[in-house]
């Protein structure tokens, strides 16, 4: 076989697909959803009674204790 025929028959074969594919999308039954009851249920997170643990937490920063720098004079020459 020569291109030229082998070209035919393969646009041929694509437009025979192309055909079968929208043939099938537009005729395919449409279903529609089915009307169930809704539930009355709703999702809602427990609560629990915690509290965050780091609003009661020990001072534990030395430096925030201890200022070498207290005792010095800003301006010594007022």
């Amino acid at each position: 076989m020569d291109k030229k025929t082998i070209a035919v028959l393969a646009s041929g074969a694509a437009v025979v697909i192309l055909a079968a594919v929208t043939f099938y999308y537009f005729t395919k039954p449409s279903q529609e959803p089915e009307q169930t009851a809704k539930t009355e249920q709703t999702a809602e997170l427990p609560t629990y009674g915690t509290d965050n643990p780091l609003e009661k937490k020990p001072d534990l920063n030395p430096v925030e204790k201890t200022n070498p720098f207290a005792d010095i004079k800003i301006h010594p020459f007022e």
